[in-house]
């Protein structure tokens, strides 16, 4: 049982973000000696996902035993896991990343490896700084070979672009060639808009895409579901009132 633990236990201490999020287990009080120091483990004995959770573990004790609890039963053969634990060639432990909660969730495909997984679109400083907060969450679903560049488009209800941002889609740090597959890139992008005395009412879009920066191509745009405004250009267009 120690071999597991320790198992599943170095896997998750070689993330760099373990010690900020909680990690979502069955077995909390036996899981939590073998983490570093800092790190959170959780029980899921109140049935739902604590706040600031970034990691879920199930065990297969559990999977024999009738299906892991909720909520921890929506992530196992629900979700792909991003490390499995194997002893003697048997697997052990399944380990997931755990996509942090945005209002949006949307599964819009780009290309063949990327997914948009989720947006949220702040508009509480728009007036005082003309500033619009847009925070998307990334999926990687296969490898990805090439360093895309993301391009932000907001658009009045006349397709009339009113302001726009071109940036790297998992900030400077985050390249799309070094995204891993099943994981989640989260990154906060500020669109900076035109001064206006009076913002205009009514309805804008938020289009965005990924394109290749050698040849400007963007990659083709799938959506899981209609969106409000058709997508055009290969750009995926979501509603947003200011």
């Amino acid at each position: 049982m120690g071999e597991g633990y320790d198992q599943v236990a170095a896997f998750l201490n070689q993330q760099t973000d373990i010690t900020g999020v909680v990690t979502l287990t069955q077995w909390r009080t036996i899981l939590q000696p073998y983490l570093r120091h800092g790190s959170q483990a959780a029980s899921t004995e109140a049935g739902d996902t604590p706040d600031r959770t970034g990691y879920a573990v199930v065990y297969i004790r559990h999977v024999q035993g009738g299906g892991p609890r909720p909520p921890l039963d929506q992530f196992y053969r629900h979700a792909t896991p991003i490390h499995v634990v194997t002893i003697h060639g048997v697997e052990y432990a399944w380990v997931y990343q755990v996509p942090q909660p945005l209002p949006h969730i949307v599964q819009v495909s780009f290309g063949p490896a990327i997914q948009l997984h989720s947006y949220a679109v702040d508009t509480t400083e728009l007036r005082s700084t003309g500033t619009l907060s847009l925070t998307v969450q990334w999926q990687a679903r296969a490898p990805v070979s090439e360093d895309y560049r993301f391009f932000v488009h907001v658009l009045d209800d006349e397709g009339q672009m009113v302001g726009q941002i071109d940036v790297p889609p998992g900030g400077p740090d985050h390249p799309t060639s070094a995204w891993q597959p099943n994981r989640f890139v989260l990154w906060h992008h500020p669109v900076p808009l035109p001064p206006l005395e009076e913002p205009a009412a009514g309805r804008y879009w938020v289009a965005l895409g990924l394109y290749r920066p050698a040849d400007f191509s963007r990659l083709e745009v799938s959506a899981a579901s209609p969106r409000e405004r058709p997508t055009t250009d290969r750009r995926c267009c979501f509603w947003n009132r200011s």
